[in-house]
């Protein structure tokens, strides 16, 4: 298992090395790569969010903090979004 496990980190440092020096090799237009990049960038937000705040609701309700009906944990959520959005845009 162990010589597999470095076959599979091998593999994965070479992928990605391949992907971070094709656009280099091939001359892609710098606005098709960063759409590609801003596209991955929200396919990984998406699938984080999917897995990560049906956790953070079920944390937040065992803490036992009476907040009623309101949805603390996707309020934070949004309030880090929008600190990491205005510290990019205005600092």
């Amino acid at each position: 298992i162990v010589q597999f496990k470095l076959q599979a980190i091998v593999l994965i440092v070479l992928t990605g090395m391949l992907g971070g020096f094709l656009p280099m090799k091939m001359r892609v237009r710098e606005r098709l790569l960063s759409f590609a990049s801003i596209f991955g960038g929200g396919i990984f937000l998406g699938t984080g969010f999917a897995n990560m705040l049906p956790e953070s609701v079920e944390g937040f309700s065992k803490l036992k903090i009476n907040f009623g009906d309101f949805p603390i944990a996707y309020t934070l959520c949004a309030f880090g979004i929008l600190m990491i959005l205005f510290f990019e845009k205005v600092i």
